[in-house]
């Protein structure tokens, strides 16, 4: 079963509001289990949460990394060997189709994202320091609905498997500590990879960050 772990505060840097992000979350995901951990959530923000068929969790303030090590908590003491874990961050969008593409990655993969990460490409800027030239050296893969690539990194939303995720945990634990008002999730998959882990990416990308224009999949 896929179970979507969601953390979410008010705050945006995004043109688009994080109630827009978390009605398309649901509406994509509706046949899916969502498990919302609120930061730091206003009354009337916790309310609108709770009013779509989701399973809230908690409301507190949580630290830049701290959300994430909830999360990596909640899912080893609530879940089995049997999940699939989509960990996401709140500031997303994902396409209509997106549902049916994580369990399908995961046959493959050991992590994988739907985003298509712009810094995989030097046109568009963002420093990868992998990528050498115009992209990265990959091996591309097709399942029933995508064409898929290994990459070298995501960001802190993904997805894999509960047996996966308690194998690593020490590794995500680990790095997110060591700086924890930064987002280590680099660093993160730098190890994880130098560990024999793989991480899929799927193209074209089916979900896009709204941090900036420039942090969009590509073609979104």
């Amino acid at each position: 079963m896929l179970r979507i772990i969601l953390s979410i505060c008010e705050n945006t840097n995004s043109k688009i509001c994080k109630k827009t992000s978390f009605n398309n979350l649901c509406e994509i995901f509706k046949n899916d289990q969502i498990y919302v951990l609120g930061d730091n959530l206003s009354n009337d923000f916790e309310n609108f949460v709770k009013s779509k068929n989701i399973n809230f969790i908690e409301n507190k303030v949580r630290g830049r990394s701290t959300y994430f090590i909830d999360k990596l908590d909640f899912c080893l003491n609530n879940f089995t060997t049997n999940d699939s874990l989509y960990l996401i961050e709140d500031d997303y969008l994902h396409k209509i189709g997106s549902d049916k593409l994580i369990e399908e990655g995961l046959q493959h993969s050991d992590y994988i994202t739907l985003y298509d990460h712009p810094d995989k490409y030097s046109y568009n800027g963002w420093t990868n320091p992998e990528v050498t030239d115009i992209g990265e050296r990959t091996i591309v893969f097709l399942t029933k609905n995508s064409h898929w690539k290994f990459t070298n990194s995501t960001t802190g939303t993904f997805a894999c498997k509960y047996d996966t995720l308690k194998s690593d945990y020490n590794v995500w634990i680990d790095r997110f500590k060591q700086n924890p008002t930064s987002c280590w999730d680099y660093e993160s998959f730098l190890l994880l990879r130098s560990k024999n882990r793989k991480i899929a990416s799927c193209i074209p990308g089916r979900s896009t960050h709204l941090h900036s224009d420039s942090a969009k999949t590509p073609f979104f």
